[in-house]
């Protein structure tokens, strides 16, 4: 699966984890099935991460001076 994960992609396996399903099929219609629900939590752990690490790296920082 590509590493560019969207919150779309993290929703659907958090449904599937939910439902106990172990098949999922991703919004790029890839279909993925787990082996275990141990390395679907692993795999939703790691969008999540990705997801937040790359709205860490567009964040912008103002800095402001006075005299």
């Amino acid at each position: 699966m590509s590493t560019s994960w969207t919150s779309e992609d993290l929703a659907i396996l958090e449904k599937a984890i939910a439902l106990g399903a172990t098949k999922v099929k991703y919004s790029n219609d890839k279909e993925i099935e787990y082996r275990s629900l141990e390395e679907m939590l692993k795999v939703r752990d790691l969008i999540y991460q990705a997801l937040n690490s790359s709205a860490k790296n567009n964040r912008v920082i103002y800095t402001e001076y006075r005299r």
